[in-house]
């Protein structure tokens, strides 16, 4: 694919992928705002531990969401004076508690309903005394989807604050590592926004592994018991965060992958990429619009496209050796790690309702985000470095050729001038000649001068021009300096070429002459060189009568200006009046050759 091909695939890519994260934002939204399951909360302290004898029960229960009701039974060991709370962990699932047939507390679905099935990740707390030594507990529950019968509950009698201390402690580390990934996408995002501000190519592959740090940062921190324990109220919402951010760390990583892939696969995983998104922006919708409840599905179909993923990493390190990216093979290995550790995490979910490798498949993000993104960067700046210096070297070619222009300029004009006074005084002529040749031996080197030189050499130019000009005009020609500053620096031959025109196209067609003055100041933190005459002038629309010589040596200087030293050329006319050529230098320019302050 070509770069116009590419970069119109990115931007309705991510006008798409705005699409989805939108839709997921809404109905994060839209549940935030639902009213919540029915739950009795009681946040006591009391020691405890966990239930780990009990009995369990299996019914079929056309009440339940999914036609199943479980029960866990118990009898409560012995409890301390003080209070103590029995916390039960459900995932997917709605049920209560029952002391002695008492029921104690209990989760249900709102009245109203909500959108989708599921509650969530809940923890379901009761309060429990020494009273209730030796009662029968009975923990009921209702799974949402039917995959969940097989997941156990995580049931123990503790205090509060033991509890979301050990909450803490099993999290601690996968929201460490989570932290340092949202971190990594976050910073990535920020240079990707940097650089597409000052760059007309905008990186976007920078912008992917962004999306995927951020993304998956977000799944992984929703998805915690200890988010659960800290936001009780709002476990649905923490479950459709989690939900939408895991579907929308698997898009970008498709075209990842079709970027390291060869024109043959590239076209089957970016369709591959905008089919899921596309099925993805359904099932949100069909979510928000409490139509049907995809969300198990949803799940499945995900992970099958996430293999067709490490299927097609693959296929990269085999790739030919034509085909190239701007991920290296080691940055492909981390990549189908990090792929293979979420499709073992993901799946072992599903299998054994334990995610047994999260730690693993986070470590894993965090090597491809930060190795993918810092070798990006190291990329594009390579990348842009050897643009940069090919533009200098095209500048200076340009400006090396725009200066084989002046030079024989010059030299013509200097040699006419000579040539004129062969017929008017041949005495004067040797003269001029002697102090030509002269000038030739000492400044034939600052001719050839492609860099900045200081104005001092500059202004040696422009008198010895000058002088010779004024052998051949005499009384017709007075010139007049007014020199307030000369420590700064300009383009060599920059000053000559107009003080040749005002003199040729100036003055030199009018019977009686004129006046070229030539004076310097500085000003508002800028060096100004005025170049004036009160010769014929010209009609600023019309433009001067000289299309060809003159008006490229104009151009030639307003670009060399430009490039080597960040100045300007400002030229104003009036018909019959004269002319004025302003150059202003930037003062910081000064001495931006020698390295002087």
């Amino acid at each position: 694919m070509n770069n116009q091909g590419e970069r119109e695939f990115n931007k309705w890519f991510f006008r798409l992928y705005g699409f989805l994260v939108a839709a997921a934002v809404v109905i994060c939204i839209v549940v935030g705002m639902h009213p919540g399951s029915q739950r009795y909360d009681s946040w006591e302290s009391a020691p405890g531990s966990f239930i780990r004898k009990y009995t369990y029960l299996e019914y079929e229960d056309e009440t339940g969401p999914a036609g199943i009701r479980r029960e866990y039974v118990f009898t409560c060991p012995e409890i301390p004076d003080g209070d103590t709370i029995l916390a039960v962990y459900m995932i997917h699932q709605y049920g209560g508690i029952y002391i002695d047939g008492v029921l104690r507390t209990e989760l249900t679905a709102p009245e109203i309903p909500g959108i989708g099935k599921t509650p969530g990740s809940n923890w379901m707390i009761v309060p429990m005394t020494s009273a209730d030594t030796d009662k029968l507990v009975t923990v009921e529950t209702k799974p949402v989807y039917p995959e969940v019968r097989r997941t156990p509950l995580a049931m123990r009698l503790t205090t509060e604050s033991e509890l979301f201390r050990d909450c803490f402690r099993e999290d601690s580390l996968q929201m460490l590592i989570s932290i340092l990934i949202l971190v990594s996408g976050l910073v990535f995002l920020g240079v990707f926004v940097y650089y597409s501000r000052n760059d007309a190519d905008p990186q976007y592959l920078l912008l992917y592994i962004s999306c995927i740090g951020i993304m998956t940062a977000i799944w992984r921190l929703t998805d915690l018991r200890f988010m659960d324990f800290l936001m009780a109220k709002h476990t649905k919402l923490l479950s459709y965060i989690s939900f939408s951010s895991l579907m929308m760390s698997l898009v970008p990583m498709l075209v990842i992958a079709s970027t390291q892939a060869g024109d043959r696969y590239q076209p089957f995983l970016k369709g591959s990429a905008i089919g899921l998104m596309g099925f993805d922006i359904v099932v949100l919708l069909l979510q928000v619009f409490n139509i049907f409840d995809l969300r198990q599905f949803a799940y499945g179909f995900n992970i099958g496209l996430f293999l067709i993923v490490l299927i097609s990493t693959l296929l990269v390190a085999a790739r030919e050796e034509e085909s190239t990216g701007p991920v290296n093979i080691t940055v492909i290995v981390v990549f189908l790690l990090c792929l293979a550790g979420i499709t073992i995490d993901v799946t072992s979910y599903f299998v054994t309702q334990s995610s047994t490798g999260s730690v693993y498949t986070l470590i894993a993000f965090l090597l491809v985000v930060v190795g993918a993104g810092l070798h990006t960067m190291r990329g594009y700046l390579e990348q842009k470095k050897r643009l940069e210096a090919q533009e200098k070297e095209l500048t200076e070619n340009r400006i090396s050729i725009m200066m084989s222009q002046i030079q024989p300029h010059f030299l013509y004009n200097s040699l006419a001038s000579i040539y004129y006074l062969c017929d008017d005084d041949p005495q004067l002529a040797k003269k001029a000649i002697d102090e030509f040749s002269s000038y030739l031996r000492v400044n034939m080197d600052s001719l050839k001068q492609t860099r900045n030189v200081p104005f001092k050499e500059e202004l040696r130019h422009i008198r010895n021009y000058l002088d010779l000009e004024k052998m051949r005009y005499e009384d017709r020609l007075t010139i007049f300096y007014d020199i307030e500053v000369s420590d700064f620096l300009v383009p060599a031959l920059s000053v000559q070429p107009i003080v040749e025109n005002a003199v040729r196209h100036g003055i030199s067609k009018q019977p009686e002459g004129g006046t070229v003055s030539i004076s310097t100041y500085e000003k508002d933190g800028w060096y100004e060189i005025t170049v004036e005459d009160d010769g014929v002038g010209f009609d600023p629309e019309k433009g001067s009568d000289d299309k060809t010589r003159s008006h490229i040596g104009i151009e030639n200087v307003r670009y060399r200006l430009r490039e080597m030293c960040g100045g300007t050329l400002e030229i104003t006319s009036e018909f019959g009046f004269g002319t004025t050529a302003t150059i202003r230098i930037p003062a910081e320019k000064k001495n931006e050759e020698t390295g002087e302050n």
